[in-house]
């Protein structure tokens, strides 16, 4: 026991003696640093500070002290003084106080800052100079201005005793301890820089310091001033400038260096980093002496590199002549000046560079991590691990040879100091490098370099997976669209990860699919290659965010490995794509992630009821959505952090669907969007909210009577995270209940008083209805019958429209028929004058003759629905065309319900079909159990009797077509297509028609499902927001297009000649709804009939206010300037800057040349621009020297554009735009971040830069102001300790104070390694002492703390081992006699392994 213990103590004296030894040759250095309150605000031109103006310092709370301003001086500064004094000062001065020539009057005079403020005292402003800000001292500067008592302690005022000296505050005393008594600060760092108010109170004793009787300051301010303010540099951020609500002032420390764009700094230190002072720098033929900072600053214009020397005596020369120095893109070079007494072996440069000529780093001053190449299943390198390595003592001329050394190895030997394909694999992990220099005489002379490396831990079968929280939850049954249903919401996300480490960077592409595609050379592009072009999309991307192009979405969909199937709302799919990198050793690689989420054409059927009659609303679902944010990887947990938020607002489309009963008078207005939020990552991920916002009405007729629903525009609040609750502001029974008798009601006529006279207006163009602000429709009856069901055809020499109109006396509802000459249109002729309830008219003809049918009532029924439906009739016959006089051929009778009257010519025959069911009680009227569907054609001069043609469920709709030369009858029963007693499609949507589609072969029935038009031949045509009703004349197909708050008038037109369907072409677009289209050519031209609806929907009511319009349809030119963009890296003030602008084709013809403007100036381009199609045109702008929106049309000649609002578009170019490059920098024993800020945008820069921790808080900031084009900025922060940083990553980010379009270069990281073993931080806490250090040993090292009395004799020692990396140990105080602690580092083989720290336990 003895023996050991024996061996212990000596062991710990051979460490001790050695860390001493170590300790003794270490050099020291440290740097104050001290950080200060957040970003500057941005002076706002509407608070105007005045004298009375309240201003508070720092971050507003509850104990701000509010300052107020005194005296405004034309220097733009203002003098302050605190709010407390106001209750003091009115005691006023006293002749026997007498503060002149003392130093209080030198304290006041200091805020002041007159004469005796020198460069030497510039600690004393904030902002580090004496223009840049408020000025307050700090604690120990202000106590200076006491003197000290003879007991120690300090007079509150000097030169005064009593009442107003610090013996008469009794226990108050101004000390280091209690100064806060009298002076009421408010510490914004933790250091000594602090606001401070001298004139203050504790316990209701005043300090009564008025500075009044200094006669100089009495009669400027009455008052000593507390602190003075220049406007011109501190800007106000908040507040309204009253007491209550003082303005609010943030000052930073400023940035280091600011270097102008035309110019290149040289900053000159020694080897400690310190700067050296009126060192001379030789910038070819110029020299400049450095200021106080070690700066010189040399005009750019130099070709090529210049030749360089610095001097200074004491100092050897520092030169770049013959070396392979060159300018950096920082503009900005530290160069190291070493004492003559270290003679001239030390490096001026080392450079490494990489075979790929990607590295160019000085690693005298900057420090690179390398990466330690994988083994076994780590994915390989795309390099070789080789590396080179330049360098150059100060004075060559006596050098025999270089070496490259990792601690004690030797790695390399040069003669003249380039060492060629240095290979990682020699290095081990952390740092320890230098480069021994040799001279003639054998003497060497050690350069440590910061060359560092690191072991990369990406694995081959890498994926991202996010496994998104599954959802559920039903919605109560009185919300509508939704109500009655469960939704479900799903994001899980999966996608493979292709890594490729290169010698410095880990790179990942999130989803990249990697492909042989080749180079132009034909050389299959590499890996890295491909890389490289998904980073650089992207970006692309991600700078457009908002608004992402459609190429761009392609094109990233292109890239794409695979697509994840989602579940929001509806089944979706989602693309993800990603890039990251990182630093070799960093934890985190970080980039940007985009997520695109699209549904395909997506729609579902939603059943209520509408007074008694059952209705299926088909709702249409449209999405498509691209959200992006920042992402990273932590390579040591392997999480992925993402910073996206997924809030698509669901577009809910509600128009009439499949199984509505065929009533003809049916109408669904308003729409809904279901706003759901999701978060990708984090401890909320996961859908947070889901709101459905919505406003719908529907209104039936059906004979005599009406019916309604409706819902005011409200917002139904369906999911809230952790708690699934629905809240509606309106309370009653649920949606699809059936409602109370008072529900349904006769028709109300009153509203048929409003009435217009018949319009028959001639034809107006297009052009003309531009001109009037698009008042497209013209009105042939304002304000009609609301259920008129107008159809309309063309004989090839007029056109004829029936429609039912009401007698607002009687209550009749007849036919009427109407014709259109080519001019304009007939007055209505009256079909039946002793009608009751006719309906649903029906024309059609054989070229010669004009055919009418329509459905009659043949008894009065009263309200009753039963006795209507008991008592209808379907009448046909022939309308003459010159008179419309009707002449009644056939009037088909039954006891049952006859509806839905079809008439139409098969073959130049007419062919008539309805439906027919029993009447037994007011439910087999709205919704029959079953029904029959009848048929007549007309033959031989007569109609004959009916034929029965089909036994149905339900019938919604017919349409009359031809199946083998013979008339065959399809209709819609329950949104399946039956003809024949055979199916032709299911989940149809509205009616079907019978025609030829314009790319189709043959005629066929043509139906509407999923957003697309069908024929029985399998021919597709997408129809995007197609609603119930579509007309087809000739290659082109109009449908009511809703967008659910209206439904326009729009085309679609098919180009036969390069087989081509045009995107959804807008004709007539308001907030109305067209309804019961109609379309019809005449001579060449087509028109339009139907129904203009203005829709006001209320608590209890569906006003649907109705007009009989009309309109022809005109060649549309309806160009889009769909996007404009250009490369911000690209701006040259005054250089060519090339702008792409996309244009699409909105219109209905091929467009073959367009006018493109910038700012007044056009040119024509050439072009081929299909209907629906979108390209991208190039226009070349001179690029402005400064921040300028310049404005860009498109036209195409001799048209004039249908909506020209969208024909322009403004670009700012030149926006301020930060870039922000990190470097971890180490020169001697100072270690220090450096973040470099260029502005590559026109317009000057505002900003502050951020150094952020590990654990995201904000370790410093830096503020900058005006840097110009080109300009950069140079920021330095330096810890007191890195100790809490080692093995972290610390970022840096640049904020600018103006609106900055492009982010992505905004942030940057550097690692920061532990590279060597050593005691990073030791410290008594209460009983025990505790350390932080660092191990690079693989195995076997240990720390031993010795504990000593106060006499330096050994009382105990306690070993702990230590692991390889950052150890945090504690060591118990188990004697009260010790007096210190001493650490020690030994490896495996008890050699000491770091330097040494001693821990005072007394003190």
């Amino acid at each position: 026991m003895k023996k050991q213990s024996g061996f212990l103590r000596r062991l710990t004296a051979l460490a001790l003696a050695l860390c001493m030894l170590a300790a003794l040759t270490t050099e020291i250095f440290a740097v104050k640093n001290a950080t200060y309150s957040t970003s500057a605000g941005t002076k706002s031109t509407n608070k105007q500070i005045s004298v009375g103006t309240h201003i508070a310092l720092g971050k507003r709370n509850n104990n701000t002290i509010s300052w107020q301003v005194v005296k405004l001086a034309n220097d733009n500064t203002a003098i302050l003084f605190c709010d407390y004094i106001m209750d003091i000062v009115g005691y006023g001065p006293t002749s026997s106080y007498s503060y002149i020539g003392s130093a209080m009057e030198a304290w006041c005079q200091t805020f002041i800052g007159g004469n005796s403020f020198d460069e030497d005292e510039k600690k004393l402003f904030i902002s580090g100079t004496q223009n840049d800000g408020i000025y307050v001292p700090s604690k120990s500067e202000i106590l200076s201005f006491f003197p000290n008592l003879d007991d120690g302690r300090r007079r509150v005022f000097p030169g005064v005793s009593g009442a107003l000296g610090a013996e008469g505050f009794g226990t108050s005393q101004l000390s280091e301890q209690n100064y806060h008594l009298w002076l009421n600060s408010c510490d914004l760092s933790g250091g000594d820089r602090r606001w401070v108010d001298l004139f203050s109170w504790n316990d209701n004793k005043a300090s009564f310091a008025t500075c009044a009787n200094l006669s100089r300051y009495r009669a400027l301010y009455g008052i000593c001033p507390a602190a003075v303010i220049d406007l011109n540099y501190v800007p106000v951020q908040d507040g309204s400038g009253t007491l209550d609500d003082p303005f609010i002032l943030r000052v930073d420390k400023d940035a280091d260096i600011v270097v102008p764009p035309s110019q290149y700094c040289i900053k000159v230190i020694d080897e400690t980093g310190a700067p050296i002072s009126d060192a001379n720098v030789t910038w070819n033929t110029t020299s400049e002496p450095t200021d106080q900072e070690g700066k010189a600053f040399f005009d750019l214009n130099t070709a090529g590199n210049p030749v360089i020397y610095v001097s200074k005596t004491g100092y050897t020369t520092w030169t770049n002549k013959n070396t392979n120095w060159q300018k950096n893109e920082k503009r900005f070079e530290r160069v190291i000046l070493y004492p003559e007494s270290y003679g001239s072996l030390k490096l001026q440069y080392a450079k490494i560079s990489d075979l790929f000529g990607l590295i160019d780093v000085n690693l005298v001053t900057q420090t690179k991590v390398l990466n330690l190449r994988n083994d076994g299943a780590l994915i390989g390198d795309l390099n070789a691990g080789l590396f080179d390595l330049s360098c150059e003592a100060t004075d060559t001329s006596d050098v025999t040879g270089y070496a490259v050394y990792q601690n004690t190895k030797k790695i390399a030997e040069s003669d003249d100091g380039n060492f060629q394909k240095l290979d990682v694999r020699d290095f081990v992990e952390g740092g320890g490098c230098f480069v021994r220099v040799t001279d003639k005489a054998g003497k060497t002379v050690d350069t440590h370099i910061n060359l560092q490396f690191a072991k990369n831990s990406v694995n081959e079968d890498f994926k991202f997976e996010l496994k998104g929280n599954k959802i559920s939850f039903d919605v109560p049954d009185y919300i509508p669209l939704v109500g009655g249903s469960g939704l479900t919401f799903e994001l899980p996300l999966e996608a493979p990860v292709v890594a490729s480490i290169t010698t410095d960077k880990m790179k990942l592409g999130l989803n990249m699919k990697v492909t042989n595609e080749k180079n132009e050379d034909g050389t299959v592009k590499t890996k890295d290659q491909q890389l490289k072009e998904y980073k650089e999309t992207i970006e692309k991307a991600s700078k457009y965010i908002q608004a992402l192009k459609k190429n761009d979405i392609e094109k990233l969909k292109g890239f794409a490995e695979e697509k994840c199937k989602a579940n929001y709302f509806k089944k979706c799919d989602v693309t993800i794509c990603g890039y990251v990198e990182g630093n070799i050793g960093s934890k985190t690689a970080s980039g940007y992630i985009l997520v695109i989420m699209d549904f395909k054409a997506a729609d579902y059927a939603y059943n209520t009821l509408v007074g008694v009659i059952p209705v299926t609303l088909q709702v249409g679902v449209e999405i498509k959505f691209e959200a992006g944010g920042r992402g990273s990887y932590r390579f040591d947990t392997k999480v992925w952090d993402l910073n996206i938020m997924l809030n698509p607002s669901i577009k809910l489309k509600p128009f009439v669907g499949i199984g509505c009963s065929g009533l003809a008078g049916f109408g669904v207005y308003g729409e809904g969007e279901l706003a759901a939020k999701w978060n990708v990552f984090g401890t909320n991920s996961g859908l947070q909210n889901a709101d459905l916002t919505a406003e719908l009405g529907i209104k039936g007729y059906i004979g005599p009577v009406e019916a309604h629903k409706a819902f005011a525009h409200q917002t139904w609040h369906l999911y809230t995270a952790n708690s699934v609750k629905s809240q509606s502001l309106l309370s009653g029974a649920a949606w699809d209940a059936a409602p109370e008798a008072s529900a349904y009601a006769p028709s109300d006529l009153s509203y048929l008083a409003e009435e217009s006279d018949w319009a028959p207006a001639a034809v107006r163009t297009y052009a003309a209805r531009a001109a009037q602000l698009k008042a497209s429709y013209q009105t042939l009856l304002g304000g009609t019958y609301r259920n008129a069901q107008p159809v309309m055809l063309s004989d090839g020499s007029s056109l004829y429209a029936a429609f039912v109109r009401a007698d607002a006396k009687t209550g009749a509802r007849y036919i009427a028929l109407t014709k259109f000459d080519g001019n304009s249109w007939s007055e209505p002729v009256r079909v039946d004058a002793s009608a009751i309830l006719d309906d649903a008219p029906q024309l059609c003809t054989d070229g010669q003759t004009l055919w009418l049918a329509y459905a009659r009532t043949t008894q009065e029924p009263g309200n009753s629905l039963v006795s209507y439906a008991q008592h209808q009739n379907i009448v046909v016959g022939t309308v003459n065309k010159d008179t419309l006089a009707f002449t009644e051929q056939k009037t088909y009778q039954s006891d049952n319900y006859m509806r839905l009257p079809t008439l139409s010519c098969v073959n130049g025959t007419p062919v008539l079909a309805w439906a027919e069911s029993a009447v037994t009680d007011q439910e087999s009227v709205v919704n029959p159990a079953a029904s029959t569907v009848y048929t007549a054609e007309f033959r031989s001069g007569a109609w004959p009797d009916a034929r029965k043609a089909a036994d149905t469920a339900g019938v919604d709709s017919f349409c009359i077509g031809a199946q083998n030369g013979t008339a065959a009858i399809a209709y819609i029963s329950d949104g399946t297509l039956y003809c024949g007693g055979r199916v032709l499609a299911e989940n149809v949507i509205g009616r079907a028609v019978y025609g030829r589609l314009p790319s189709a072969d043959a005629d066929s029935f043509i139906w509407n499902a999923g957003g697309a038009l069908y024929d029985e031949a399998g021919t597709i045509v997408t129809a995007e927001g197609m609603g119930r009703e579509f007309v087809i004349v000739g290659d082109s197909i109009y449908f009511n297009q809703s967008n659910g708050a209206s439904a326009n008038l729009a085309a679609l037109h098919y180009d036969a000649v390069n087989d081509h369907w045009s995107a959804p072409i807008l004709l007539i677009g308001d907030e109305q709804y067209l309804e019961n289209l109609n379309a019809a050519s005449l001579n060449g031209r087509t028109y339009a009939l139907g129904m203009h609806t203005t829709v006001t929907i209320s608590e209890d009511e569906v006003d649907d206010a109705k007009d009989l319009v009309w309109t022809q349809i005109l060649p549309v030119s309806d160009l889009k300037l769909s996007d404009v963009s250009f490369d911000s890296d690209a701006l040259v003030p005054d250089g060519t800057l090339p702008i792409t602008l996309t244009v699409t084709n909105s219109g209905d013809h091929t467009v073959s040349s367009l006018a493109l403007t910038a700012n007044g100036v056009s040119t024509t381009q050439v072009c081929q621009l299909l209907p629906g199609e979108s390209t991208e045109f190039t226009v070349n702008i001179t690029c402005p020297s400064e921040k300028q929106t310049v404005t860009f049309e498109v036209q195409e000649p001799g048209q004039d554009d249908y909506t020209p609002e969208d024909n322009t578009a403004d670009c700012t170019v030149g926006s301020a735009d930060a870039e922000l490059d990190l470097s971890l920098l180490q020169i001697g024993s100072r270690k220090f971040l450096q973040a470099a800020v260029a502005n590559q945008g026109m317009e000057p820069a505002n900003g502050s830069v951020l150094f952020i921790g590990p654990d995201g808080q904000t370790l410093a900031e830096r503020t900058f102001q005006n840097l110009a084009y080109g300009g950069t900025v140079i920021v330095e922060y330096e810890p007191d300790s890195f100790a809490a940083l080692y093995g972290e990553d610390v970022t840096a980010t640049v904020r600018l104070q103006q609106d900055e379009p492009n982010t992505l270069n905004n942030t940057d990281s550097v690692p920061v390694l532990l590279t060597v073993t050593e005691i990073l931080s030791a410290q008594r806490d209460a009983a025990v002492v505790t350390a932080e250090i660092a191990c690079m040993q693989d195995s076997g090292a240990r720390v031993i703390c010795a504990f000593y009395d106060a006499d330096g004799r050994l009382l105990h020692t306690v070993i702990q081992p230590l692991q390889s990396g950052k150890n945090s140990l504690s060591f118990t105080i188990s004697d009260a006699n010790a007096a210190c602690a001493k650490l020690f580092v030994l490896d495996a083989k008890n050699a000491p392994a770091a330097a040494g720290k001693t821990v005072q336990l007394n003190s």
